[in-house]
């Protein structure tokens, strides 16, 4: 039997915080609190109210971060 549903990309689910904390490596509290509200950060698309992010935009926000975080300690290391 074929379950003609279709499957939704990754990269277009909608996660909760708790996945999205899974997904960035920060508690899911930090992220409602901290990082939600920061411009840079992916807008969220509330869901029966509760707020979601969409998969891709978290990962190309964190890994955006990471290159920032990796030039940053690559331009204090050259200081010391």
């Amino acid at each position: 039997m074929h379950n003609s549903t279709p499957t939704i990309p990754f990269e277009l689910r909608s996660l909760d915080a708790q996945q999205a904390s899974e997904l960035l490596g920060y508690a899911a509290s930090y992220i409602r609190d901290h990082l939600a509200c920061r411009p840079d950060f992916p807008k969220r698309v509330d869901r029966d109210g509760h707020p979601r992010w969409i998969a891709g935009e978290l990962i190309a926000w964190r890994e955006a971060n990471r290159a920032c975080r990796q030039a940053r300690r690559r331009s204090s290391r050259s200081r010391a």
